[in-house]
C-alpha cells in the first residue's frame, strides 16, 4: 500500500484570517497525524513518539553522508539477488552486512539437550558428546552456502557439517558444555 499525505506549506500566511486558513491548516494536520501513525505509536498515548519500526518503500542506492561523523542505514538490493532487499548500515569506516545473522543458539550438552536461548532454530537433538543436530526453521538459509561459528564452553572448538537448513555437530562436544553457535549467510 502506498501512502500520499498532502501538505501545505504556505499555510498559515502572514495577514491572512486564520478561518480562510483553517480547512488547509486541519488538513495538514490530519496528513501529520497519518505520518506519525505509519512507524510510531500516536498521539495521546504512553510512549508516544516512540518508533515501531522502520518502513522503507523499496531498494535504494547508499545515502550520501552528510558529516562527519555520519551514519546511515538503508536497504538495498540483496547480496544473494537483486530481488530481496538487505539492510546495511554505513559510516566513514566501512559498510556493513546487518541481516546476514540467519540463527543462533546456545545448549548444554547431554541427555536432553534444549536450547537456553536461540533465534530460528526448530529444535537440538543428540546425546553426551554428540553429535547433535540442530534443525532451522522454514525458510531460514538459502541453500547450503553458509558461515558456522561454533564454540564449547570446554574449549573444544566441534566440527560440524551443514545441509538442507540442518547443523550437525561431528566431534568436538564435550558433555555438559555449553555449545554456542552462529549460522550467517549474505
Amino acid at each position: 500500500m502506498v501512502n500520499y499525505f498532502a501538505f501545505n506549506d504556505t499555510i498559515p500566511a502572514t495577514n491572512n484570517n486564520p478561518s480562510t486558513d483553517q480547512p488547509v491548516m486541519l488538513s495538514n494536520n490530519a496528513s501529520d497525524l497519518g505520518i506519525w501513525s505509519q512507524d510510531h505509536i500516536g498521539y495521546n498515548t504512553n510512549y508516544g513518539g516512540y518508533h515501531l519500526q522502520t518502513t522503507f518503500p523499496s531498494f535504494s542506492t547508499p545515502p550520501s553522508l552528510p558529516g562527519n561523523p555520519s551514519s546511515v542505514a538503508y536497504p538495498a538490493a540483496g547480496t544473494a539477488n537483486a530481488t530481496n532487499a538487505s539492510y546495511y548500515f554505513e559510516n566513514f569506516t566501512a559498510t556493513y552486512l546487518l541481516n546476514c545473522v540467519k540463527a543462533f543458539g546456545v545448549f548444554t550438552a547431554g541427555v536432553a539437550p534444549s536450547f537456553s536461548n536461540q533465534y530460528n532454530c526448530a529444535s537440538v537433538t543428540g546425546s553426551g558428546v554428540g553429535p547433535y543436530t540442530i534443525t532451522l526453521e522454514s525458510n531460514v538459509v538459502t541453500g547450503n552456502n553458509v558461515i558456522v561459528f561454533i564454540n564449547t564452553s570446554s574449549g573444544d572448538v566441534p566440527k560440524w557439517s551443514f545441509s538442507g537448513g540442518v547443523l550437525t555437530t561431528t566431534s568436538g562436544v564435550t558433555n555438559a558444555s555449553k555449545v554456542c553457535f552462529a549460522i550467517l549467510q549474505a
